[in-house]
């Protein structure tokens, strides 16, 4: 029988390719989602912190707020900022007209990465 670990790392694998091709509006609507739920089930998400880690019941229950509230912050910094595609200006090389967007996409943890884009990649 696979662990826990494995059975989370076998559904991210599996769910990465979807996710990574899912445009930043979706994605940051479904973060602000998920901080909506984790808000509301703050009480059951809270204690296995009790449990397993042996934190007291207003520390475990911070620790659940405090992960809903990054969520929260990062879909909205997202949606401010749309989705930070910008310019990033013509390639200096002689000769080469190629234009790069720097674009941040939202990981599947929560958090933002960036990568560049070039029509030549």
């Amino acid at each position: 029988m696979p662990s826990h670990a494995q059975m989370a790392i076998a559904a991210a694998r599996k769910a990465f390719l979807g996710w990574s091709r899912t445009p930043w509006q979706t994605a940051s609507k479904l973060v602000r989602k998920a901080s909506e739920i984790s808000r509301s089930a703050s009480s059951n998400l809270a204690q296995p912190w009790l449990l397993e880690v042996g934190k007291n019941r207003m520390e475990s229950l911070g620790d659940v707020q405090e992960t809903a509230d990054l969520m929260y912050y990062s879909a909205q910094m997202m949606e401010e900022n749309e989705g930070f595609v910008k310019p990033m200006g013509k390639d200096p090389l002689v000769g080469y007209d190629a234009t790069n967007i720097s674009v941040c996409a939202l990981t599947a943890y929560g958090s933002w990465s960036a990568r560049s884009t070039s029509p030549l990649l």
